[in-house]
Parts: structure tokens; C-alpha cells; sequence
């Protein structure tokens, strides 16, 4: 419920909710709270988010994981406060997941950083060096500031590494069958008629 109202631009439902639920005495867990750090995330709550992940441990005794950190390094990103963002990720235990580095680059990105968008692409790429999701947002950091060159030497280094980043895609259910789709695909054997019915649908919203 707190992660629906937060989606739905009711965050401060979501924020009393979780209020509501300490006071009839139900006790928070990880998934309490990483719900209600989404909350802050999506909504830009920064004090009440660094209040809540404090609490997780002084007032619970939980011990936050790596999607918790990831809320929080959204939340400050998204903020402008990369580099208060930089330092938490910096505190982090070494073997914590790598896209907690990609959060921050992508907020880099949003913010038009370059300068610590490299630092953080450098420091997940030296030991990983064929990452395709930092190297893909690393040459999309480049394109945001028009350094043309940078970003095509990257894709050009993808290539020649073989670093694939994998392919968003859609599927849908019909009689029993399952029909996986992504962008611009035509090997389904139903493609025409598939085309000419999105067709519609366009005409339709327009």
C-alpha cells in the first residue's frame, strides 16, 4: 500500500501509512522499509529519507541491504546531491551490488556531470571493463554533453568486446502461447497483421 500511494503521487499517504502501522504497534522489516525509501526516492523526500534508513538500525536493528543504499543513492541523486551520493557509495561493503554504481551514474547523467560521472564509470569499469549497462550509460553521459567522439569510441569498444547489453522486451499471453517482443522486432510469424492493428491503435489515440 505505502509503495502504490508513492506511485501514485500520494506520498504523504504512503509516509502516514508507515506512521499508522509503528503506532498499532506492527513491526517494520526490510521490505517495510525499502517500500517506504521508494517513497522518498520517487517523491524527493531527502531528510525523511535519511531519517528512515537511520532508523532502520538504531531504532529496529535492521541492517539495511544493498537495495536500501540503492534507494538512498537514488534519492540524493536525483536531488543533485551526487556527491553527498558519491561518498555513501563509497562506505559501502566492496561486494555490494554493481548497480548501485549505475545509479549513480545514471543521476550523474540527469545532472549533466561529467566530471564524477567518469570517476564512478572508471571505478566499476576497471574491474569489469565489458560492464555493457556502465558502458552504455557512460557513452549516453558523453552524448548528454555533445562529446560526439567519446561516446562513439565507447559503442565501438562494446563491439569489439562483445559487450552486449540486454535487450528491454514485452511479452503477452494469447491461448496458452507466449509472444516476446522488443523494439522494432519482426520475427514473430504474425507480424503484418500485429503492425497494421498497432496502426490502428495510432490513428485511434491520434
Amino acid at each position: 500500500m505505502i509503495v502504490a500511494h508513492a506511485y501514485h503521487g500520494s506520498v504523504g499517504n504512503a509516509l502516514n501509512l508507515f506512521s499508522s502501522m509503528i503506532q498499532a504497534a506492527c513491526k517494520p522489516n526490510h521490505a517495510t522499509f525499502l517500500a517506504i525509501l521508494t517513497a522518498c526516492a520517487h517523491w524527493g523526500k531527502v531528510e525523511e529519507g535519511r531519517r528512515y534508513i537511520g532508523s532502520m538500525v538504531k531504532d529496529w536493528n535492521i541492517v539495511p541491504e544493498p537495495e536500501h543504499y540503492a534507494c538512498m543513492v537514488d534519492l540524493l541523486g536525483r536531488s543533485g546531491l551526487l556527491y553527498e551520493a558519491h561518498e555513501l557509495v563509497l562506505e559501502l561493503p566492496a561486494d555490494f551490488s554493481a548497480y548501485i554504481w549505475e545509479t549513480l551514474l545514471n543521476c550523474c547523467k540527469m545532472h549533466g556531470n561529467l566530471e564524477l560521472g567518469q570517476l564512478v564509470a572508471q571505478k566499476v569499469l576497471a574491474n569489469d571493463a565489458s560492464n555493457a549497462e556502465m558502458n552504455v550509460l557512460l557513452s549516453n553521459v558523453y552524448a548528454a554533453k555533445e562529446l560526439w567522439d567519446k561516446a562513439a569510441s565507447i559503442r565501438t569498444m562494446m563491439k569489439h568486446c562483445d559487450a552486449i547489453k540486454e535487450v528491454a522486451f514485452s511479452w503477452i499471453e494469447l491461448g496458452g502461447t507466449v509472444c516476446k517482443f522488443v523494439y522494432n522486432d519482426r520475427s514473430h510469424p504474425e507480424t503484418e497483421e500485429i503492425y497494421k492493428e498497432v496502426e490502428k491503435l495510432s490513428i485511434m489515440v491520434k
